[in-house]
């Protein structure tokens, strides 16, 4: 208790400097023990700089130095910020997620159905893609295949495509595909009306010209066709 090291004897008191060298002994423990433990003393942080940003961790920050009312010895201990450690934590939880995006991307977004296109919707279907399932035949990895970008050329797909034409109405007296089904469903969604009326006029006049007569190959040339001028809004069931 008789030396004061390494403030060479000195206490701070709410940022003053007094000397207890010539104090009681007593009066002394009192001063020490009444000090403000996290103040800031100028001459120990005067080679610190602070910079102009404080958002720009350039140098380092003063950090607030600590009395140990036992020991006498000023504490320098660093302590990180509580919103530092925060910061840092998110900017790790962001970087993996958008190395994980980078990653599954390319496989992810051929598999993923339009937003529209709800579970609801599936489960309605179900009825429709069992039966034409059981007409034609197809198998089922060959629907998987067109859901992501590969087109096997079977027959029993062709005719599925098809099928499903007749089984969800869009299919017109002259066993073509009608224009007024496809468009009334994309009316409710403003965002794609226009690019899948594109879609559609360009596609039903090819795919009808590939066919020659074939409603099978008309259906699978079309269904084609569309999902590369329109993949956002192409999905078979």
């Amino acid at each position: 208790m008789g030396e004061i090291s390494p403030l060479m004897g000195r206490s701070v008191v709410v940022g003053r400097v007094v000397d207890v060298q010539s104090r009681p002994r007593a009066r002394r423990q009192h001063q020490l023990y009444n000090i403000n433990c996290h103040c800031t003393i100028p001459h120990v942080l005067s080679n610190v700089s602070r910079p102009s940003d404080p958002t720009r961790h350039t140098s380092p920050l003063p950090r607030p130095v600590e009395i140990n009312p036992t020991t006498n010895f000023v504490s320098t201990r660093v302590r990180t910020s509580s919103r530092h450690q925060t910061r840092i934590m998110n900017y790790s939880v962001l970087l993996s997620l958008l190395i994980v995006c980078w990653i599954w991307l390319p496989i992810v977004r051929c598999g993923t159905r339009p937003s529209f296109v709800s579970d609801e919707m599936i489960a309605t279907a179900a009825s429709v893609v069992n039966a034409c399932q059981t007409q034609t035949g197809v198998a089922t990895v060959d629907i998987e295949a067109v859901r992501n970008g590969q087109w096997p050329e079977t027959r029993q797909l062709k005719c599925y495509m098809y099928c499903l034409w007749e089984q969800f109405g869009l299919v017109d007296d002259k066993r073509e595909l009608s224009l007024n089904g496809m468009l009334t469903f994309f009316q409710r969604i403003p965002a794609y009306r226009a690019e899948v009326q594109k879609a559609i006029s360009e596609c039903k006049g090819i795919g009808k010209y590939l066919a020659k007569g074939d409603n099978c190959e008309y259906a699978y040339r079309f269904n084609k066709c569309y999902a590369e001028l329109s993949p956002r809004t192409y999905y078979l069931f």
